[in-house]
């Protein structure tokens, strides 16, 4: 299925090159595990390194051809990470399987006849191919937000016994890992002032009573990853200043997921959104420029990658966005008060489904778990 869209969207005279790369070192002897680049992985179902799968028209029929090491002695006694070429070749469903040494030659014996596609030309490929959903991805989607809210809800249920950041951390992992999912992002745990920090991953300062907290997590599903956020009191209990930011940030959630269908841009929800806000801190004497207490985009696509590649497209059905309000203010009346409500949508034919809508986010919700 994968090949015949490729081969509507490649001319006869382009060749397609995607690398799946290599280990990365950590320190000295010791590697990170390796995570292979997600188009390879979109289109082979492979996580090896030192890979290249490359797709080109032969008489206008679309051929593969994979390269790939083959497995050493040395490699089955160690590590036992590399498929054999019949393996490979069944995975990726590649028309042939050569080994990587030859690679090189090849590209050049291509170029002859044949223009490699740039950067621009791979990723618009690429974007088309990935932005819309099939069921399986969705399925493997909709595991990946399940799993996230069981660690959400393991928080949620346990959250007076937290003394510090990294504890919730550990929680939200373990999750993951006892579902045999991995993480499609490194956790944002974030209390107290932390919570104004959009990315903030140290994790690891003293929870305080009557603060914020804010969690920002997605488990990955055979690479397919969550994205959810949620923020509540440390205590329970919201505060009245806490109170009010939390239902203005909740309001727009609901205002910029009811836009959510095909037809509308990322971009219009975007800036509609930021409209409602800027209502809404200016009828109560907040704010008066949205820029700075809302540095960042009201959604963005999810898919194998958290950030999957959708910048301003207008949605169309089977696409996978996030919607993600938030304010957070530094300094001022509303010092430390940092919220941000993150669901995962799914465009339907004529509307949006909220995959993510049986994790608790209402303020009576909240208090009441």
């Amino acid at each position: 299925m994968i090949k015949n869209k490729i081969a509507n969207l490649i001319s006869d005279d382009e060749i397609l090159i995607i690398y799946s790369g290599n280990t990365k070192n950590k320190n000295h002897d010791v590697d990170y595990p390796f995570r292979c680049n997600s188009n390879f992985w979109y289109l082979t179902n492979l996580n090896q390194q030192n890979c290249c799968i490359i797709f080109y028209k032969d008489e206008s029929s679309l051929k593969s051809t994979l390269f790939c090491e083959q497995p050493s002695k040395f490699n089955k006694i160690w590590s036992d990470d590399i498929l054999s070429f019949s393996e490979a070749k069944s995975l990726s469903n590649a028309d042939s399987v050569e080994d990587i040494s030859n690679l090189e030659n090849f590209i050049i014996e291509m170029k002859k006849k044949k223009i490699l596609c740039n950067e621009d030309r791979l990723n618009h490929i690429m974007h088309a191919l990935r932005s819309i959903k099939t069921n399986y991805e969705i399925s493997k989607i909709q595991k990946a937000i399940d799993v996230t809210i069981e660690a959400f809800l393991k928080v949620y249920n346990n959250l007076t016994n937290y003394s510090y950041e990294y504890e919730i951390q550990a929680d939200i992992l373990h999750t993951f890992y006892k579902n045999n999912m991995d993480w499609g992002y490194w956790p944002i745990i974030g209390s107290g002032a932390n919570t104004c920090v959009l990315h903030y991953t140290k994790n690891n300062s003293i929870i305080n009573k009557e603060q914020l907290l804010l969690i920002d997590a997605g488990a990955s599903n055979e690479f397919y990853s969550a994205d959810l956020t949620r923020t509540i009191p440390t205590n329970k209990i919201f505060t009245k200043k806490q109170k009010l930011i939390y239902q203005i940030v909740l309001d727009a959630q609901y205002y910029a997921i009811e836009l959510v269908k095909p037809g509308i841009s990322l971009r219009e929800i975007n800036d509609l959104t930021r409209i409602f806000l800027l209502n809404e801190i200016r009828k109560y004497n907040i704010e008066d420029d949205i820029d700075n207490v809302f540095p960042h985009l009201i959604s963005h696509s999810l898919g194998i990658d958290v950030h999957d590649g959708l910048n301003n497209d207008i949605l169309k059905e089977n696409m996978i966005i996030t919607i993600e309000p938030g304010l957070y203010f530094k300094n001022g009346m509303y010092k430390n008060i940092g919220i941000r409500i993150e669901d995962d949508i799914l465009v339907t034919k004529n509307s949006h489904i909220n995959m993510s809508a049986s994790l608790p986010k209402t303020i009576q919700d909240l208090q009441n778990l």
